[in-house]
C-alpha cells in the first residue's frame, strides 16, 4: 500500500502483504518478511516493532507424585522389584524354545570351520548332502 508519492522520497508500508515479493522504487523484486517497512531514504528494510503474540501454555503440568510408602512395605516392594529383574536361579544354558527342532549334534568343536575355513559360522552344515541347493527340504 502506498502511503504517499513524490518524486523526492516513495514510501512503502506493508501492513499484510498477499504475496513474499514487493517491488520497491527500482522495480526490482525484494523479499520482506510481513512486518517491514521500506523506505527509499534507507538501502534495507527495517522491521517494525510489535508486540509479541501471547505465549501458549504448556500441555504438561507436573503432578503430585503419589505418597510414600510406609518403611517396611517399601522394602518389600524393592525387594519384589529386585527379584523380577534378576535371572531365574533355575535357567538352564540348554533350554530352547520347545518349537526350535533338534538339527543334531555339532560337526565341529571351537570358531573355525576345518572344511571351509569359515569363522563363525553354523556349527553343522545346513545341506544335507554335498550338491544339494534345498535348505530342509525347502528349495530356495
Amino acid at each position: 500500500m502506498l502511503a504517499s508519492r513524490s518524486s523526492s522520497s516513495i514510501r512503502l508500508i506493508l501492513v499484510r502483504p498477499t504475496s513474499s515479493i514487493v517491488h520497491n522504487h527500482s522495480h526490482q523484486p525484494t523479499l520482506l518478511t510481513p512486518n517491514c517497512r521500506y523506505s527509499s531514504s534507507k538501502s534495507t528494510p527495517t522491521t517494525t516493532s510489535l508486540p509479541d503474540p501471547p505465549k501458549k501454555r504448556s500441555s504438561y503440568s507436573p503432578s503430585p507424585s503419589p505418597p510414600p510408602l510406609p518403611p517396611k512395605e517399601q522394602k518389600e516392594f524393592i525387594s519384589l522389584i529386585n527379584q523380577s529383574n534378576s535371572s531365574p536361579q533355575e535357567q538352564s544354558n540348554n533350554q530352547s524354545h520347545p518349537d526350535l527342532r533338534n538339527l543334531g549334534p555339532e560337526e565341529f568343536q571351537g570358531d573355525v570351520n576345518p572344511k571351509t575355513g569359515e569363522v563363525n559360522g553354523p556349527k553343522r552344515d545346513p545341506l544335507k548332502w554335498p550338491n544339494e541347493w534345498g535348505y530342509g527340504g525347502r528349495v530356495e
